[in-house]
């Protein structure tokens, strides 16, 4: 739905309260979710361990980002002005990258005794 909505030129951003934007938000918590479920159940093998790492902060990077777009949405300043709003979305684009890093590494690498 999103997709289709910027396809025809209209606007999709984290936090805002069109039907595009509640669509995009929705779908950045439920990832959250999912990874820190994912976090705190993998499978704990001596290989888990960056998994789990990897999950969390995908987790933890989703989770600041919807924040930060639900902050900024709500802001009655330009958010690219504001220190604190760049730090946070600054944290939370590093802590994804961390996190696909991390995963990638751990599923890259074969569990020992395999």
């Amino acid at each position: 739905m999103a997709i289709g909505i910027a396809v025809r030129g209209g606007t999709v951003y984290v936090g805002g309260g069109q039907p595009s934007s509640l669509v995009v938000t929705a779908s950045l918590i439920l990832g959250a979710a999912g990874f820190a479920v994912l976090a705190l159940a993998a499978h704990r093998a001596p290989g888990g361990r960056g998994r789990r790492f990897g999950f969390g902060a995908l987790a933890v990077g989703l989770a600041v980002t919807v924040v930060s777009g639900i902050l900024s949405a709500a802001s009655t300043v330009d958010p690219l002005e504001s220190l604190p709003m760049l730090v946070l979305s600054g944290f939370g684009t590093m802590a994804i990258i961390v996190g696909i890093i991390a995963t990638v590494m751990s599923l890259a690498t074969p569990e020992p005794g395999s």
